[in-house]
């Protein structure tokens, strides 16, 4: 597959000695582009000598989203190509090429090269290639296309929301994995460290208290009913927090492979999206864990005062 370029020609690119530009802004819609070469090219329209091609050096100014970037030329290089302009006079002609790669797609119509820096002379033009870029392709008829992909818009979706979804969902499974810890240690209590008067007594007095609840004829409907709904509780958050935990867990890892955080100033932002993965996926864990554990001794503790209260 051939990598989508611009050029802009020498019959639509005109460029004196006093207007050759230290800088060149690139602009473009094109989601996630990566400007891989730029190059300016001095020919001689009469073709007397051979060009001359000077290679700009690349700096991008916005890695996400819509691209932009600029080209620089040395000093010495500017100075070059000053010298080639005034020598080559009418015969002069100037070659911009840009060539992308890693685009998913690119919208050529979008595409706008202009100057970066401030020329001494007023007569320079500041737009070097705008909206006539299409007709301005050297293609007799080039064929554009802008495809947006449904796991693009998702894929931004989650880069956009990913961090602060984040924080508040493992703030949730935090908060989850602290109420399951005391409904534990409740459980353990209940079943180790009260008597079994005490037992009856309190059976007893939340019957009297509660007669009507879970349609309750006995002390023992009471721990029964209780029992089944402590049971549903906890079986709740025993699916819902590896569940949780296993969707921030990916979510993390689309926004840390997002295509516009591949530059190697934003792997702070992968290895925070990474972090954010495996502290999801170990909180997940552990409150499946320790639901599974509560479930169990709150099962035991139901059974033990079950057992004291028909006992009578």
């Amino acid at each position: 597959m051939r990598e989508p370029f611009v050029r802009v020609p020498a019959s639509s690119l005109t460029l004196t000695a006093a207007c050759v530009p230290r800088a060149v802004h690139v602009e473009t819609r094109a989601q996630y582009a990566q400007l891989e070469r730029a190059r300016l090219a001095i020919l001689d329209t009469s073709a007397q000598k051979p060009p001359i091609v000077y290679d700009f050096q690349i700096t991008s100014l916005w890695p996400s989203g819509a691209s932009g970037f600029q080209l620089n030329l040395t000093s010495d290089q500017q100075s070059e190509a000053i010298a080639a302009l005034s020598d080559l006079g009418k015969n002069a002609g100037v070659v911009l090429t840009a060539q992308f790669s890693s685009s998913p797609f690119l919208d050529i119509q979008s595409v706008r090269i202009s100057r970066a820096d401030h020329p001494g002379n007023p007569n320079c033009p500041s737009l070097l290639a705008g909206e006539s870029l299409r007709s301005k392709f050297l293609h007799v008829q080039p064929r554009l296309m802008r495809i947006i992909l449904p796991q693009e818009q998702v894929s931004d979706v989650v880069l956009l929301t990913n961090e602060v979804l984040g924080a508040l969902m493992i703030g949730a499974l935090l908060l989850a994995l602290l109420w399951l810890s005391w409904q534990w240690a409740n459980a353990l209590y209940r079943l180790y460290l009260v008597s079994d008067d005490e037992i009856r007594a309190q059976a007893k007095k939340s019957f009297e208290a509660k007669p009507l609840v879970f349609a309750a004829e006995s002390p023992a409907d009471l721990v029964i009913g209780n029992f089944e709904l402590m049971h549903r509780r906890l079986s709740f958050v025993r699916v819902l927090g590896p569940a949780v935990g296993f969707l921030l867990t990916v979510s993390s890892l689309i926004a840390g492979l997002h295509p516009s955080q591949q530059d190697v100033q934003n792997s702070f932002h992968f290895i925070s999206s990474l972090q954010i993965a495996l502290v999801a996926t170990f909180i997940g864990l552990l409150t499946r864990i320790v639901a599974e554990f509560s479930i169990r001794v709150h099962q035991s503790a139901a059974e033990r005062v079950l057992m004291l209260v028909s006992r009578g």
